[in-house]
């Protein structure tokens, strides 16, 4: 063989082996499999407005009930702000089911259908509730390798050739937002799960009773101020805050110090800190379900529910995660409805 040839070859054989250790890169390809197990959701509508069109399926005839489920579909098929969380469990298989309470049994609640392109599509119904026929339908993405699900209302699709919404966008109904999380334990949850600093954030809407007035600085400002509250209030018709009014958006910033017994404490080290009013204070009970509820002391003593979440740093294979979980609360009361989510300091 000539100096030539066996130059070739040597080149034909280096290009083999670099060729062999290129990395294929290949998209996600999904199917019911992918939702599988416990999720936790955190719900929210930012604005008011009707729903959009095309939900719910059918004409409710009772209430909604509740539960978590019911708080749920009753604020997707409102006209004004809601927040909420909860708990679905996905069989793999298309099947939804809830518990109307921790540690009952599940009961079916709708269907799923998941896309090779990951989109899923969701018809939800309470029946916990006197409307148990009413199916609300939900259509959204899934990422994070199962891990994570966000979800809107089905909006009627736009009409062929409509320039009205882009390509591959979808539009769901007045800021409304549907977000699951794998939850953190399949094998049951206790306070315990949380030990040490948090910081959290919520946004939303702070709300009033209708029959309440709030006094207003005198003057040309107070004129403006009052005139703003008023173009901006909307009726919030939702459970059992039926005559509020949004007075306007609300953001809440914070940290908890959780003790792993039940309690929250600010750390009295830093008591003369200049921010140390973002330290909060109060008594939180976790369920064996991974849901929770938390009550944060003050004047006005403020009470929120949550589920605890795998970390999304720990990996989504629905296994025992290493990192401390994550948590996604909402609080839905007279005076706020807000939800966000509370990550490790």
């Amino acid at each position: 063989m000539t100096s030539l040839n066996i130059l070739r070859s040597l080149a034909l054989v280096a290009l083999a082996s670099a060729l062999v250790g290129v990395p294929r890169v290949s998209a996600q390809v999904c199917d019911a499999t992918t939702l599988s197990g416990a999720y936790g959701f955190v719900a929210a509508q930012s604005g008011g407005g009707a729903p959009a069109t095309g939900t719910p399926t059918g004409t409710p005839t009772g209430a909604y009930s509740g539960t978590p489920v019911g708080q749920l579909l009753a604020g997707l098929n409102g006209t004004g702000p809601f927040s909420a969380t909860g708990r679905l469990i996905f069989d793999g298989t298309g099947n939804v089911a809830s518990a109307p309470m921790p540690g009952s049994a599940n009961t079916a609640i709708g269907t799923y259908s998941v896309n090779p392109d990951c989109s899923v599509s969701m018809s939800l119904s309470d029946p916990f509730g006197s409307n148990a026929s009413t199916m609300t339908n939900l259509a959204g993405v899934i990422s994070n390798r199962g891990g994570e699900v966000d979800l809107g209302i089905a909006a009627q699709a736009p009409t062929t050739g409509s320039t009205s919404t882009p390509p591959g966008i979808f539009q769901s109904g007045p800021g409304v937002t549907v977000h699951l999380d794998r939850l953190l334990y399949s094998s049951g949850c206790s306070a315990s799960n949380l030990l040490g600093s948090y910081a959290f954030v919520a946004t939303g809407v702070a709300t009033q009773s209708a029959s309440t007035t709030t006094p207003m600085a005198a003057g040309a400002a107070g004129e403006a101020a009052r005139s703003a509250l008023a173009s901006t209030a909307v009726p919030l018709a939702a459970p059992g805050t039926t005559g509020l009014t949004v007075t306007g958006p609300l953001t809440i910033l914070g940290a908890m110090r959780f003790d792993g017994a039940g309690n929250i404490a600010p750390n009295p080290a830093y008591s003369q800190l200049p921010l140390s009013s973002l330290q909060v204070a109060g008594t939180y009970t976790v369920n064996s379900d991974c849901t929770g509820s938390m009550t944060l002391s003050g004047t006005t003593p403020i009470s929120a529910s949550f589920v605890l979440v795998q970390s999304s740093s720990a990996g989504n294979s629905g296994s025992a995660p290493q990192a401390k979980p994550e948590i996604r609360l909402n609080i839905f009361s007279a005076s706020a409805v807000v939800s966000g989510y509370g990550l490790p300091q």
